[in-house]
């Protein structure tokens, strides 16, 4: 079943949008984006909530012709130790800094929610819960080590730490 969803901007910016309700927020969110021509940080509902991306319109408890405010997303510059990565409005990733610690499959940096640096290393998280990684394999930039979902990633100087969809936690790489 389909229902009409109102998505508004702080700024008056609104957009219709008619969606399933077997999607997620996820989906409803980068259809907003793409009409909007603006990244969307999360969704926010009539009374407050801020809306889990990975939950169906369904289980959000949404309703035909409900209408949404959307946090626009900012550009976030994330620094490695001899790199830098961009993580634009748009959800594409721009690298720049030292080659050997900079991703070599560019086109793989579309539709990412978040980036984190170790000191040579970087991983993302894309839309679908994959994670990407790249940089130094030692610190973090190999991906056969790395998580294949997550929802959130944290990082220090040495390793990544990931919740997965379960709640637990994932790290990478060992100390071994």
């Amino acid at each position: 079943m389909s229902i009409s969803l109102r998505i508004a901007t702080l700024s008056g910016k609104e957009v219709n949008i008619e969606i399933d309700l077997d999607s997620s927020v996820s989906d409803l969110m980068r259809r907003a984006q793409d009409q909007l021509h603006a990244g969307i940080q999360c969704l926010i509902s009539g009374s407050g909530v801020i809306l889990d991306r990975w939950m169906t319109l369904s289980e959000a408890s949404l309703n035909n012709e409900d209408t949404l405010r959307a946090m626009l997303r900012r550009a976030e510059v994330v620094p490695g130790s001899l790199s830098f990565a961009l993580l634009r409005c748009d959800g594409r990733v721009v690298v720049w800094g030292d080659g050997k610690h900079s991703c070599k499959r560019y086109r793989d940096l579309v539709d990412i929610v978040q980036v984190r640096a170790s000191s040579s290393a970087f991983a993302a998280i894309a839309w679908d819960k994959s994670v990407l990684t790249w940089g130094n394999p030692r610190l973090g930039g190999d991906p056969a080590k790395a998580p294949a979902k997550a929802v959130q990633l944290y990082s220090n100087y040495h390793a990544f730490a990931a919740i997965l969809e379960d709640g637990k936690v994932f790290t990478w790489p060992s100390s071994g």
